[in-house]
């Protein structure tokens, strides 16, 4: 948070106010350095979007080896909104999932 100091004469005027900024230069190069990084994200599997190459004819060549591999997290949590279409606002649900304690009812 920054910071504000003040200097005052004698008689309790205000002579000069100085304010520190939040951040300092290398903390503020860390901070533009993710921004890069997270403008360059794909929302959907949070790779680099720049990371591609081209072929001969400038299309976007494919780099990947791609796996499918199931989120149970995920497949839990669908499983719970497909039981929520009557809700009056399904769109103002949050969604989260947690590991379920098995060890409770032994």
């Amino acid at each position: 948070m920054p910071e504000t100091l003040y200097q005052h004469d004698v008689s309790g005027r205000l002579l000069r106010s100085v304010e520190t900024p939040e951040w300092d230069d290398e903390q503020r190069a860390w901070m533009l350095a993710l921004a890069e990084i997270e403008a360059d994200a794909c929302p959907g599997c949070g790779g680099s979007i720049s990371e591609h190459g081209e072929d001969e004819w400038g299309r976007a060549q494919h780099l990947y080896d791609v796996t499918a591999n199931q989120c149970f997290r995920c497949t839990a949590i669908q499983d719970k909104q497909a039981n929520v279409k009557d809700h009056p606002a399904p769109s103002a649900l949050l969604w989260s999932a947690a590991v379920r304690d098995t060890t409770r009812g032994r």
